[in-house]
């Protein structure tokens, strides 16, 4: 990322990049170099939160297997996702192709030979790397370190389906609530970290689903150099958010369920003959714990609702641009009419 950004700024400084290009490529790792520095600065407390995850975990029996095998695929998916576009870019910047050249500031490389296509197929990976693949990655972490939270969940939920079924006992009820108390710091502690990084990784997504939305409906024709640059957005963008956003919403789903649960067992305990109102008393307290809901910096809550509410953006935004782009052709239209024709078919002057 700060290679990439030096390269841009080198080029600029140089004359060989265009204004455009350098303003464009600096605002683009902008946003990647905040989540590098976001990520990194909070590598301790993301340490930390996987130790106590494999340490909760442990006390399960069943443990379930898959979650490297799919984590190991995303990743897979989203080197070759960039890799393959990558080559492509590439092979249009060593064959010097006049667009592509001048748009990644590459025309001061002139000589065609193996160290060119060396250079060139660099520069389009740190490009492509920078925009799509880091922000993607981070992306992932974000998806495992709530999907890992979430798991801790289902053995109290499954204890508590036993509770309404047999009469919950002191002794039970109190492990209960230590257990309880465990994943409320746990998941505040989650919020503490990931926020401010699923907020930026949040926004350089939509950024790019953004970008590329508006140049699809200006544009319209794209050359097979663009189309490669473009098409890992289109793709992993969309798929990443409406992960992140399920993983995070599935925490408060399961933390709604547990409300549900324990709201059942006090109606169960209040209604009972002989009260053990100790036990009450700590279904209670664990009724009034809130739990805190995962977001992207506080701004905006994981719910599955706001997978809609995103796409549902982007749909107004690409009218709103398709409506300017048939307002600008309009008026040009307008201000250069076709000439008028007389009879005979000749250009009135």
């Amino acid at each position: 990322m700060h290679i990439t950004l030096a390269y841009v700024v080198y080029q600029f400084c140089v004359g060989y990049a265009i204004p455009a290009t350098t303003i464009a490529y600096t605002c683009s790792c902008t946003i990647p170099i905040a989540i590098w520095y976001s990520s990194y600065g909070k590598r301790n407390l993301l340490r930390s939160l996987f130790v106590k995850f494999n340490r909760m975990k442990a006390r399960r029996k069943n443990k379930s297997n898959y979650q490297p095998l799919v984590i190991n695929i995303a990743l897979s998916v989203t080197f070759l996702a960039t890799f393959v576009p990558a080559t492509v870019l590439a092979i249009f910047l060593f064959s010097s192709n006049k667009e592509a050249t001048v748009f990644y500031s590459f025309n001061n490389i002139s000589k065609q030979n193996q160290s060119r296509y060396l250079v060139s197929f660099t520069i389009s990976n740190l490009f492509l790397m920078t925009q799509i693949t880091f922000p993607s990655i981070i992306t992932i972490l974000c998806c495992v370190v709530y999907h890992k939270c979430g798991d801790l969940f289902k053995p109290l939920l499954e204890q508590l389906e036993n509770y309404r079924v047999d009469k919950p006992r002191q002794y039970r009820m109190n492990h209960l609530l230590q257990k309880y108390q465990d994943l409320y710091k746990l998941t505040h502690q989650v919020e503490k970290t990931v926020k401010t990084t699923s907020f930026m990784v949040l926004v350089s997504h939509m950024l790019n689903m953004y970008l590329n939305l508006a140049n699809y409906v200006i544009e319209r024709d794209f050359a097979i150099w663009e189309i490669a640059e473009f098409l890992p957005v289109t793709f992993l963008s969309p798929t990443l958010v409406v992960a992140m956003v399920l993983c995070g919403s599935r925490i408060t789903t399961q933390v709604k369920e547990m409300q549900y649960h324990l709201q059942i067992i006090l109606c169960d305990l209040k209604r009972a003959v002989n009260r053990d109102m100790e036990t009450l008393e700590m279904v209670k307290i664990m009724l009034d714990t809130k739990f805190t809901t995962m977001s992207a910096g506080g701004m905006v809550q994981f719910t599955p609702g706001l997978v809609l509410s995103v796409f549902g953006s982007l749909l107004s935004f690409g009218l709103l641009m398709l409506n300017i782009t048939i307002s600008s052709v309009d008026s040009i239209a307008a201000l250069d009419p076709a000439p008028d024709l007389n009879k005979n078919g000749s250009i009135e002057v």
